[in-house]
């Protein structure tokens, strides 16, 4: 990282930086590849919206927003270090897991005595409410259900969860079954979409073509015109956690539909 990326956030002018157009993004891209590092450069700059956007979700834990900005950019370093061009993904949508993966080692390596007593403060909320669910439909609430109710981000939730006198790992697996096994890292949604894995248009009608039509209704909504699950359950006369449930099961229709 160069010396001006250590530089304050605030003064540096980041959010008058002019855009790229994606053609000029992926020529830059591909030159980065070939160890231009004024391309890189470019690329970083035209970013650190990116950067600066996904900090803002980590900034509740007590960190300095410079300091979690800097992590971040180490993140978006090794999006652009790892960006594969021909697998056609945007790279906003393939940078955002790896900025958020390293600002969310950062807050748990670094111990736990500075974010103790605002972890704790929110694990015991997080556990009433998750209780309540539990007694009220006689089942665990996904990460998903869970960050809805509690209007905690689901990055941190994991974090709370890690760190909280009752940790999980985001390597447990929390389902096992049908010949697979899922882990709690596998159902963290991407601040991009939960279908990153299916990145193209054409692959997504495909995947959903075979969905009832309310299901395939509901998905559109929420990932393609980006609805919130509200305005979902409002459009449709049912609960958000019915509507949860219905996304839930039509991602995991979709998918099958991708592997057959």
């Amino acid at each position: 990282m160069t010396g001006s990326q250590t530089m304050n956030y605030e003064t540096r002018g980041i959010l008058e930086t002019e855009p790229l157009s994606a053609e000029e993004l992926n020529a830059l891209l591909a030159k980065a590849k070939q160890g231009d590092l004024a391309a890189r450069d470019r690329v970083v700059q035209a970013n650190l919206r990116l950067v600066a956007s996904v900090t803002k979700r980590f900034l509740s834990f007590g960190y300095e927003f410079d300091d979690l900005f800097q992590i971040g950019c180490f993140g978006l370093l090794k999006a652009i270090e790892r960006f594969e061009l021909e697998r056609g993904l945007m790279f906003s949508t393939y940078a955002v897991p790896l900025i958020i993966g390293e600002i969310r080692s950062f807050i748990r390596d670094d111990g736990p005595v500075k974010i103790s007593r605002s972890i704790r403060e929110r694990y015991l909320k997080v556990e009433a409410i998750r209780r309540k669910y539990v007694n009220e439909y006689g089942e665990e609430p996904s990460l998903a259900e869970l960050a809805e109710l509690t209007g905690i981000s689901a990055e941190e939730l994991v974090v709370i969860l890690d760190a909280s006198a009752a940790p999980v790992s985001l390597d447990e697996t929390i389902y096992e079954g049908e010949g697979r096994s899922i882990t709690r890292q596998e159902v963290i949604p991407s601040p991009e979409s939960n279908l990153d894995q299916l990145t193209d248009k054409l692959t997504l009608e495909k995947a959903i073509t075979a969905l009832p039509e309310r299901e395939r209704q509901i998905l559109l909504l929420r990932y393609i015109q980006k609805w919130s699950q509200a305005q979902i359950a409002e459009r449709f006369g049912i609960s958000q956690v019915h509507v949860s449930r219905l996304l839930r099961k039509a991602l995991k229709q979709a998918q099958e539909a991708l592997e057959s």
